[in-house]
């Protein structure tokens, strides 16, 4: 008789930062239930409060435990600040009223300044010590060891911080020490409702639009670019596939071919009611007045860090489907002329556990003159946020 068996994983450990604030509770539970890390992988998570919050953490552990989630492995909580060899997964939560834009009077209560703190304090406490050529010889071997008996390669888990928006993955990289800057992320907002907009104006599925790359400071200040054509089932008279990064190229056709000259009359548009110029300033106006209202409710942030962490968690989970696209918030390399180490919204391709700029639009002038505005901006709040 035959039996059919899959091997199970280790339980990932996820470590919450500010958890019983509303998002940081929804997003929990979709954990819990695969929405995140899929529905083959155990969750042990961690709960860090302050100690008068230990009451109101154990009152919510018992109503995650009655749900009997999927992908429930273990749930505790703990006063104690963390070490980076504590958890795969970092979840960091604050309750600003704009998570991606900093101000001294939005933290005007008790409670932005108590997750502030916390979130200063567990930063200083991350420490990644660097590693010997002793050290790294001896995971080698262990390595060599671990495929010769198990014939397939052993992958030591990589930590991904995921904060809730700009200002937290700022504080906790700068305060943090040696953590690799490829394990920041912040979700976005923009890329939804700009992809919403035009899928409405256009009168096609948002699912047929084609990918689109966001360069930002915030949600304020950012610009975008699509993929041509605008909709995938258009057809280009060329297309050609780069070698680099195997992404499709830009062709030779003029900048105003958005789309195919069919969904011109579909649409009953011309040059001058749809172009380029219109994509740049009324377009991005129209998506910047609906991405600066207050949009940061619990349920639409749980609902975007559902969506970043599941695809950022993808590209490692499956790492010989490469690469994957998604806008998010990272920690700059000092791509495209931005400023090492300061935070901003980029169109990443992610290769397994880390992750590179997307470059198809590298050249473009517009885009260049934007990210030297944006520069400005991401160093005076960079600035701001240590003034004091």
């Amino acid at each position: 008789m035959n039996f059919e068996y899959v091997e199970l994983r280790l339980p990932l450990r996820v470590i919450m930062v500010n958890p019983l604030l509303p998002e940081a509770q929804m997003f929990a539970l979709n954990i819990f239930k695969g929405l995140v890390f899929g529905f083959d992988q155990l969750i042990s998570m961690t709960l860090l409060v302050y100690s008068n919050e230990v009451n109101e953490g154990l009152h919510w552990i018992r109503q995650v435990e009655s749900t009997s989630a999927s992908c429930f492995n273990s749930i505790q909580i703990t006063t104690n600040l963390p070490l980076v060899s504590d958890g795969d997964v970092f979840v960091i939560h604050t309750n600003l009223k704009n998570p991606n834009i900093f101000e001294w009077h939005d933290i005007n209560t008790a409670e932005c300044f108590d997750s502030l703190y916390l979130l200063l304090k567990v930063a200083s406490n991350l420490v990644m010590p660097e590693k010997s050529k002793e050290q790294l010889e001896q995971e080698e071997n262990e390595k060599r060891k671990y495929f010769r008996k198990h014939r397939k390669k052993l992958h030591k888990r990589k930590p991904i911080f995921m904060c809730d928006g700009l200002v937290a993955m700022d504080i906790v990289y700068t305060f943090s020490t040696n953590i690799p800057s490829d394990s920041f992320f912040c979700p976005t907002p923009v890329p939804a409702i700009a992809t919403s907009i035009l899928g409405d104006h256009l009168k096609v599925l948002c699912s047929e639009i084609n990918r689109i790359h966001m360069f930002g400071a915030n949600d304020k200040m950012f610009h975008i670019e699509y993929e041509r054509p605008l909709v995938i089932k258009d057809i280009r008279p060329v297309h050609t596939v780069e070698d680099n990064n195997e992404l499709p190229a830009k062709s030779n056709v003029c900048e105003w071919d958005l789309f195919g000259s069919q969904r011109w009359k579909e649409l009953n548009l011309d040059y001058t009611s749809f172009n380029a110029s219109w994509m740049k300033k009324e377009f991005i106006d129209k998506v910047r007045v609906i991405s600066s209202s207050n949009l940061h409710g619990p349920l639409f942030n749980s609902a975007r860090m559902t969506k970043a962490l599941k695809a950022i968690w993808y590209t490692r989970n499956h790492p010989e489907r490469i690469p994957n696209f998604r806008a998010v918030g990272a920690i700059s390399d000092g791509s495209l002329g931005t400023t090492k180490g300061l935070p901003y919204i980029f169109p990443l391709n992610f290769y397994g556990d880390t992750w590179k700029v997307n470059t198809y639009f590298a050249d473009d002038y517009y885009v260049k003159a934007e990210i030297n505005k944006y520069n400005k901006v991401v160093q005076e709040q960079h600035k701001r946020i240590y003034s004091k």
